[in-house]
């Protein structure tokens, strides 16, 4: 499995150019300064925000192609993102929010009561299944997070800034799930940090988003 990007991603602050290629199993870093187009490379990947021209495939497959006008839709992507902050539904307990994914692909109640509480186990957090977010550590709210990520099976793993506004404590117990879901992840791992702990930590390759003449870039070339 590769993700292949050869894009160009424009916005009213920036413009981004991309190309570069991620292996399967393989874990690499993209870091840059903010505002420099990290969350949107992601937002484009995972096809909430369109490119203004290139592709991006995920092992040779299309997701967007604008010269074949090939579009494939942000649900059928299969694309796990994880937003800044983990985004967790606050009304919703941590068993509830696994479960999101699964339900919403029509899965039976049993099954993915089943699934989300073992990926919950498998993130060492099962006894927190019946809590909500706001009862929760933020090292805790982010391992759901991972956790919810990881449920439908992705095949490609985006995560944009894991341990931001952790404290140490937090940032240590994110950084253990993230090395374990590496040891077993079997797709291509991207990940955003402002922290060289991180990098240093979780990545096997970095790349750099630097500022041209004529725009932002971030190549592997």
């Amino acid at each position: 499995m590769t993700l292949s990007l050869n894009a160009s991603i424009v916005r009213d602050e920036f413009v981004l150019r991309v190309e570069f290629s991620v292996r399967n199993g393989e874990c690499i870093a993209i870091t840059g300064p903010n505002g420099s187009g990290k969350s949107s490379l992601f937002n484009a990947i995972a096809g909430l925000l369109p490119i203004y021209s290139g592709n991006i495939s995920v092992n040779n497959a299309a997701l967007v192609d604008t010269t074949s006008r090939v579009w494939v839709q942000p649900e059928e992507r299969n694309i796990g993102l994880l937003p800044q902050g983990g985004a967790l539904f606050p009304h919703l307990t941590c068993q509830q929010n696994v479960e999101f994914g699964l339900r919403a692909h029509g899965e039976s109640r049993t099954t993915r009561q089943t699934i989300a509480y073992d990926m919950l186990m498998q993130f060492g957090i099962d006894h927190l299944a019946d809590r909500y977010p706001h009862q929760l550590s933020g090292g805790q709210r982010q391992r759901v997070a991972i956790a919810r990520t990881l449920v439908l099976r992705p095949a490609v793993l985006l995560l944009d800034e894991p341990t931001v506004a952790l404290d140490s404590h937090g940032r240590t117990e994110v950084i253990e799930a993230l090395l374990a879901t590496r040891e077993t992840f079997a797709g291509p791992i991207v990940f955003t940090s402002h922290d060289e702990r991180d990098v240093a930590s979780l990545a096997q390759r970095t790349l750099t988003i630097s500022a041209s003449s004529d725009g932002n870039e971030v190549t592997d070339k």
